[in-house]
């Protein structure tokens, strides 16, 4: 009788193994599906880290003076010129850049945009907005002028293909990025990104 009970009990041994192997069979699908979500996940996680790191290469560092000890104000002056007038391409480079020693209070732009104005963003190291202010657009030259008959003020846009940008920002161990943007078909684009 004892026999009989060790075979019957490692039978049963068996057929429980064969049934999760069965199971494991019909679900391989599912859980190969599984691991390549967490493989892809890693690497896409892997890709955005490097992707990061090859777009701060690729970005256009200005020459400034750094002092992380404490905050200096920065007046830089960009020459840009018009590539492309269709599309709305600035090309810009530093013509240069003076310092002082202080603080400017921040500013962060309103909710409306108006047309010919550019908008100064900086940013952290992480991308969070530090300050931001809207600048006249040196190609897009806006002028009030007045009918002499009437007195209604008309605007008139002047397009340039050359022009400086002169801006004045905080710079201290926290501002790492500096973005322009222009207002293009109700939304903003950005012109020009460096790091600072």
């Amino acid at each position: 009788m004892f026999n009989s009970f060790l075979p019957l009990t490692f039978g049963n041994k068996l057929f429980s193994a064969m049934k999760v192997i069965s199971v494991a069979k019909k679900n391989a699908w599912i859980i190969t599906a599984v691991l390549f979500v967490l493989a892809g996940c890693r690497s896409a996680k892997m890709d955005s880290a490097s992707k990061k790191k090859k777009d701060d290469k690729a970005l256009q560092s200005l020459r400034l003076e750094r002092n992380d000890d404490g905050n200096k104000i920065v007046f830089l002056t960009l020459e840009l010129s018009l590539k492309d007038s269709v599309n709305d391409v600035y090309f810009f480079q530093q013509r240069s850049a003076r310092y002082t020693e202080g603080q400017v209070k921040k500013q962060f732009l309103p909710e409306g945009y108006e047309p010919g104005s550019l908008y100064v963003v900086i940013k952290d190291d992480d991308g969070k907005v530090i300050e931001s202010y809207s600048v006249p657009d040196p190609l897009n030259q806006i002028f009030e002028t007045s009918d002499e008959k009437t007195g209604a003020m008309a605007k008139h846009i002047v397009r340039r293909e050359k022009g400086e940008l002169f801006l004045r920002f905080n710079l201290n161990k926290e501002t790492k990025y500096l973005s322009i943007y222009k207002l293009s078909s109700g939304q903003l684009k950005q012109l020009y990104e460096a790091k600072l």
